[in-house]
Parts: C-alpha cells; structure tokens; sequence
C-alpha cells in the first residue's frame, strides 16, 4: 500500500471537512441568498464519503488501483461541477421583497380594513368600528399609536376571520 494513496484521500478527506466549514460560516449569506445550502451541504457529504472510500481502497492499493483512480477522478469532476454551479449561481441573487410605502399601506387598509374600521363605519353604527378605527392612525409614525397597532396585529394574527369587504361594502352604500 503505498503512502501517495493513503496523503491523496487524507487531503481529500481534510478538504471535505475545510469546505464544509467554509460552506457553513464563509459562504453561509451567500449559500442561503441564493437558496443553495442543500445543494453545498450534500457536495460536501458527498465529497467526503468519497474520500473516506479512497481511504479504503488505499488500504488495498495494489489490488485496486483502477478503482481508486476512477473514484478519485470521478471526485476530481464532481467538485469541479460543484464549483462552476456555485460560481454560476453567485451572480444571481434571492429576489427582493417589495418595498411596501406609507401610502401603499394606506392603500391595503382601504382595500381590506376601513371598511369596518373607520369613522364612515362607526357613523353607519357597524359595530366594530366603535371598537376600532383605522383610518385616523398614521401609518408612517406607528410609533405614535404603538398600543393600538399591537392591537391591529393580534386581530390580523387571530384565527378569527374577518367579514368579507363585499357584505360589508353593500350595508355601507349610499
């Protein structure tokens, strides 16, 4: 059994360990932007239970030397195709949230919640808006109504559904 053998599967071993590392404390912003974790993850598992099989077939090198070639270059071929597929996917990234404005949330509000939370609801005597009104809160200083947003939230969180803005549309029409 020769010691080359026995230096390559030990460096390839080393560098499944060295990559996994990297993989989950260098590129963890990048790996997780682009979604490719899993696929990093299972290279490295991969690349390591290869090597760990060329420590094997080191141990009976002289009996075995095309095998241990054709598994250290299929690991060779593997981690270059595992590293031109992270290299192609660096250049794209996650994609990015729609900023939501101030007069986009004034928006939804109208669309979705003035209809029973306003002070044209509390006239029309709908009783939740007696509880609460949406309309005269500032949704650019939240801030300012901390208590009452809370409130907006746990209402929106709650498993209760909320009237469908058609019923409600048609008891306010003038």
């Amino acid at each position: 059994m020769p010691p080359l053998f026995f230096r390559i599967a030990a460096a390839l071993c080393f560098l499944a360990v060295a990559l996994g590392a990297f993989g989950a404390h260098g590129l963890k912003g990048v790996l997780q932007a682009n979604g490719t974790v899993e696929i990093w993850e299972k290279a490295v598992l991969y690349h390591l239970t290869h090597a760990i099989a060329l420590i094997a077939l080191a141990l009976h090198a002289g009996t075995n030397r095309g095998a241990f070639y054709l598994l250290l270059a299929g690991i060779i071929s593997a981690s270059s195709l595992s590293l031109a597929i992270l290299k192609a996917s660096q250049g794209t990234t996650a994609p990015t949230p729609p900023v939501i404005t101030a007069a986009r949330e004034q928006q939804l509000f109208q669309q979705f919640c003035y209809a029973c939370h306003s002070e044209r609801a509390k006239a029309a005597g709908i009783d939740s808006a007696s509880k609460l009104t949406l309309d005269t809160l500032d949704t650019a200083n939240v801030h300012r109504d901390a208590k009452t947003w809370e409130l907006v939230l746990l209402v929106v969180r709650s498993v209760e559904t909320i009237t469908p803005p058609r019923i409600v549309w048609a008891s306010l029409s003038l």
